[in-house]
């Protein structure tokens, strides 16, 4: 029987894909070596005349694709064996794929359910002829560690500012987000994914954002926002000089004025496409000419679809 000569041997990639929620995920080899961070890859060269293997560790469960990949240089009828055994040494998988005849290639890529724990995987060839294990060569392992999806946002103009929707396309993620600074963490302000936030203030500087779910973090997005505040309504005497009649007026165009003449706040559903007045009366237009009694308080706000709404005018015909 003739011994096998060379068998040139390369696992590709065992990757952690977690469906649903992304898991964190440790890996070692014979050297010990620890997974560094979220996003990383992770290499490990193992040389070893008998059964190379990688160790990792799951801290939640999840669905782990492995993928391997081997080269037979002498054309035996060889076969490519992938296992994976707990920390237990209970087997949890075991797959076996021929070598192709004309190409001397054999290749798996399955995906197993596993359950939080520490695991060992590792590949070997046999012979057809013996059934016994040959495992040579040397084994680079690259485990990554996968990312939460990007988040997405939706902008839209509505009465008051702008609503910010922040989706992604893992809905248990939670996006994080902060005024004019992409230093994010779990003390900034977040969101649950496909929830909106209603920005009725001035936002002069770039809105930075980034998912997160169970540790892991997205890489940060930037909005340019541009939320600005109308400016607010102007009043002037019409008519003779005696005259109760007072002309309330804006200067930007396609805007609503709002007012009261009781002194209360006048007031609209901020953050709604649609207007409605919730308080006070409004004016279809840029301009009117309203009688305010002598002792009377007019007050009165400047309003337009994508604008914060302007500060208040406050006027006492005296």
């Amino acid at each position: 029987m003739k011994r096998l000569t060379k068998i040139g041997l390369m696992l590709l990639a065992v990757l952690a894909m977690i469906i649903g929620t992304a898991a964190p995920v440790s890996a070692a080899g014979y050297d010990n070596y620890v997974y560094a961070s979220s996003g990383s890859t992770v290499r490990v060269s193992i040389t070893s005349e008998y059964r190379p293997y990688v160790k990792f560790t799951l801290t939640k469960a999840c669905d782990v694709r492995v993928r391997s990949r081997a080269e037979l240089n002498d054309g035996w009828n060889q076969f490519l064996n992938l296992y994976i055994y707990n920390s237990s040494g209970i087997r949890q998988a075991h797959w076996e794929q021929a070598f192709s005849s004309s190409t001397d290639m054999a290749a798996i890529d399955r995906t197993i359910s596993l359950s939080a724990g520490t695991y060992y995987i590792w590949q070997s060839t046999r012979w057809s002829a013996t059934g016994g294990v040959v495992a040579q060569g040397t084994a680079s392992v690259t485990l990554n560690y996968p990312l939460v999806p990007q988040p997405t946002v939706t902008v839209k103009s509505v009465f008051g500012g702008k609503s910010v929707t922040f989706n992604c396309s893992n809905k248990n993620a939670y996006i994080y987000y902060e005024l004019g600074t992409s230093s994010i963490g779990t003390a900034s302000k977040h969101v649950k994914a496909g929830e909106t936030v209603f920005f009725s203030k001035p936002v002069s500087t770039a809105i930075f954002y980034k998912s997160y779910l169970n540790g892991v973090w997205s890489p940060v997005c930037k909005l340019g926002l541009n939320n600005v505040k109308i400016s607010a309504p102007l009043i002037a005497r019409s008519g003779a000089r005696n005259s109760n009649n007072f002309r309330v007026y804006t200067q930007t165009r396609d805007s609503y004025i709002v007012y009261t003449l009781d002194g209360s706040m006048p007031r609209i559903n901020d953050g709604a496409q649609k207007l409605t007045v919730t308080n006070g009366r409004i004016v279809w237009g840029t301009s009117k000419v309203i009688n305010v009694p002598r002792g009377r308080t007019l007050r009165a706000i400047a309003i337009r679809s994508g604008l914060v709404t302007s500060d208040v005018l406050t006027f006492i015909n005296r």
